[in-house]
């Protein structure tokens, strides 16, 4: 206690000694912890550190929320607070004079979405552990906010990955906090009116509240979801990176080689195909409905108005196409009229492109910048491949393998015209403009013209016949990777009425398809089936899942046996199985590591046994009425029951005295038909037994002469088992004859 007490003064003497310095601080001061507010005041300047020396960074209107993420003072020690504002444009992260902020609490906790692939760590800081890897449209709950040791902001989040909660740190510009959507009926009714799924709104919603000038059109599909998933699935349609986990390859009929235990490729790099839990994600359009991930719905027709040389400048920023452009004439060359054409940076000639195509500069750049990378380090642009030299092929077009050629090689053969004679889309490209210009006319005409004019569109073909073909890439990521270099080049304009054409298929689930688990891999198939005795049909194969065969009327139950092509993998279904008459159905069910389940269905018949009229036969036992008697003491059902000699039907034993093991005086016995029809009902009559024991012993003779002196009435059945002497009357005669019985003496 002593301890604590000392750990707390020092704490409060600490804090006194800070309070009473003059410091200056463009950085959280007091840190890790959070309060949520609103600002109090209008026109309220929001800046880059803490006092009014430091730079606008924007004003914030009265009522704006904001989160608060630690305090700072300034030279003269007035107390700023570090914060997060939330306005229609978007987050402003920075420091507002305490006085025009009201604090309002701290438990609250927000919503938010990751706008970029996110690692998200242990602790704040890049320095720190791995937890996991989030995707663009993760959903996330922000918990709080901590400074690194630099003074970057954290946002502490929770989520679900792989069915699990877990926690972490993320980057701040890596997480959008979601908005507090008000009311709109107007709003309502136009998701009302295009008939946008329940299970869309939440997010447009959202999208709604940060951006109230957009648009969302649905565009209501032929086909349903499942179909669509169908269909991306066949082999090289959806691919992932060999770097991705094996959770995220399929182990498919044709996409793994078995003999040589690796996955096949699709493409040139090691790309495989992706696994079914993959490409749902990915072609879920609700997984993308935030407010980056959203412009891969936008259309990629130019509109001269939008897609000036400044916001494309923006698009690009920071990326190889920011450089000089290498063709830009030199200041030395005399300007002739060829010279007129050429341009001074790769913005030009993307406008150029955009103007002759119809198609968006944004999305031309995006384009590039996915199929080169940021640096420009694509070997169908470096002008020097083997073969090749002179050649650029931008958009990578027609980069795939085919034949002898590699996926370089095709796409600068494609570039060269073939064998130089081709000249369409302005081939040869053996120079830059001309490739990128032609590239853009060739997208126009294949892709934007022909209905697939989005980025979701031009990689899952749905929209134009036939389906899953014509796609322009196999990457299943593509589409949401290009979505956020598009939304880059939109910064300057995201107040504008922008318009998106969002995907809804037939028959959507109510729920958005999860993130796909990292752990383990699709391993779910069986190595062996077989059933002990019997021989499946077809013969066993791991990618056939239905069997069957048939056996006589005589088999009541087989034994499964089954082993897992992967150790790791749990079989669940096999041992011994009890079977009816007709069709029995067998399931066999393998769960591989990453959770994917798997059901091998073994169809066995079992024969009905041939009809048969409904009659019995009894043997050693007579009939007397409803009586059936001759029955002899400690006799067994199965005895019973086969004396009956029962043809086409069943019986069943109704025990008077449920502690005996035998047929005992006043049991009954039912007989059925195969139908199950009662046809027969008898009160069973055991010799000598008048207890309904189903043994003779001096309890029975007790019974006969409490009969006898009319102190009890023995029952029918009874009656018909003392009846020694066959004159059909109980008399001391019977009892004499029981006696001597019990005694052994005839």
């Amino acid at each position: 206690m002593k301890s604590i007490r000392k750990s707390i003064a020092l704490i409060l003497c600490f804090a006194l000694l800070i309070s009473s310095l003059v410091i200056s601080l463009n950085v959280s001061a007091v840190a890790m912890y959070t309060r949520h507010g609103y600002i109090n005041d209008s026109a309220v300047n929001i800046r880059n550190g803490a006092g009014t020396s430091n730079d606008s960074l924007g004003k914030l209107n009265s009522n704006t929320k904001v989160l608060v993420n630690g305090v700072g003072f300034d030279s003269n020690g007035a107390r700023w607070y570090s914060l997060t504002a939330y306005t229609s444009s978007g987050n402003i992260v920075g420091f507002v004079h305490s006085d025009y902020v009201t604090v309002t609490g701290s438990d609250k906790s927000y919503e938010a979405t990751i706008v970029k692939e996110a690692t998200i760590r242990s602790a704040p800081g890049t320095w720190n552990d791995d937890v996991v890897k989030l995707p663009i449209g993760t959903k996330v709950t922000v918990i709080g906010t901590e400074d690194d040791r630099d003074g970057d902001m954290w946002y502490h989040v929770t989520f679900i990955y792989g069915g699990e909660t877990m926690t972490g740190y993320a980057y701040e510009t890596y997480v959008e906090i979601l908005a507090e959507y008000v009311h709109d009926p107007a709003f309502e009714k136009a998701l009302n009116d295009q008939g946008f799924p329940e299970s869309y709104k939440p997010y447009l919603r959202n999208l709604h509240a940060l951006h109230p000038n957009w648009q969302f059109k649905a565009d209501h599909l032929e086909m349903t979801f499942e179909e669509a998933v169908k269909g991306e699935s066949g082999f090289g349609r959806s691919a992932v990176s060999p770097s991705r986990p094996d959770a995220w390859k399929s182990m498919a009929k044709d996409c793994y080689d078995w003999s040589s235990n690796s996955y096949k490729t699709v493409d040139s790099g090691g790309w495989v195909q992706a696994s079914e839990s993959v490409i749902r994600y990915y072609l879920d359009p609700r997984n993308f409905l935030g407010s980056t991930s959203v412009f891969q719905f936008i259309s990629m027709e130019y509109d001269e108005k939008l897609h000036t040389k400044e916001r494309v400048e923006a698009a690009i920023a920071g990326t190889f196409l920011a450089k000089d452009f290498p063709e830009k004439p030199k200041e030395s060359d005399e300007e002739t009229e060829e010279s007129k054409a050429t341009y001074e940076t790769y913005t030009d000639v993307l406008i150029a492109a955009a103007k002759d195509s119809g198609v968006s500069p944004v999305a031309l750049a995006s384009m590039i910048l996915v199929e080169q990378g940021n640096s420009g380090g694509g070997k169908c642009i470096s002008g020097n491949y083997p073969g090749y030299e002179g050649y650029y092929n931008f958009y990578n077009i027609r980069a795939y393998r085919s034949g002898n050629y590699n996926a370089i090689q095709y796409g600068l053969l494609y570039a060269k015209g073939g064998d130089g004679t081709r000249k369409t889309y302005y081939r040869p490209w053996n120079n830059r403009v001309d490739s990128i210009i032609g590239g853009a006319v060739w997208y126009a005409e294949k892709y934007l013209n022909c209905g697939q004019d989005t980025l979701y569109y031009k990689k899952f073909n749905v929209v134009s016949k036939p389906y899953f073909s014509h796609e322009y890439m196999t990457n299943v990521e593509g589409a949401s990777s290009e979505a956020s270099k598009t939304a880059s080049g939109y910064k300057a304009i995201m107040d504008a009425g922008l318009i998106f054409n969002i995907p809804v298929y037939k028959d959507m689930s109510a729920k958005a398809a999860p993130y796909p688990t990292k752990t383990g891999n699709n391993n779910c198939y069986l190595s062996s089936l077989t059933v002990t005795g019997q021989k499946l049909t077809p013969t066993f194969d791991k990618y056939v899942n239905e069997y069957e065969f048939i056996v006589s009327s005589s088999v009541t139950e087989i034994t499964v046996n089954a082993t897992a092509s992967y150790s790791g993998a749990n079989v669940e279904g096999t041992g011994k199985r009890t079977l009816k008459y007709g069709s029995n159905i067998i399931t066999v069910t393998v769960t591989s590591t990453s959770g994917i389940k798997n059901d091998y269905n073994i169809l066995v018949f079992r024969e009905t046994p041939p009809e048969v009229e409904f009659q019995f036969n009894l043997t050693g036992y007579t009939a007397d009425g409803s009586i059936v008697k001759g029955i002899k003491p400690k006799t067994n059902e199965q005895t019973l029951i086969a004396n009956f000699g029962i043809a086409g039907g069943s019986a069943k034993i109704i025990k008077f005295d449920k502690t005996s093991t035998y047929i005992g005086t006043g049991d009954v016995i039912e007989l059925y038909d195969n139908e199950g029809k009662l046809r027969h009902s008898y009160t069973l009559s055991v010799e000598n037994d008048l207890s309904g024991d189903g043994k003779f012993s001096v309890i029975d003779i007790a019974k006969l002469q409490l009969h006898i002196i009319l102190a009890e009435n023995l029952s029918v059945a009874a009656q018909k088992s003392a009846d020694l002497s066959g004159d059909g009357k109980i008399s001391l005669v019977d009892l004499s004859l029981i006696q001597r019985k019990l005694l052994g003496i005839e």
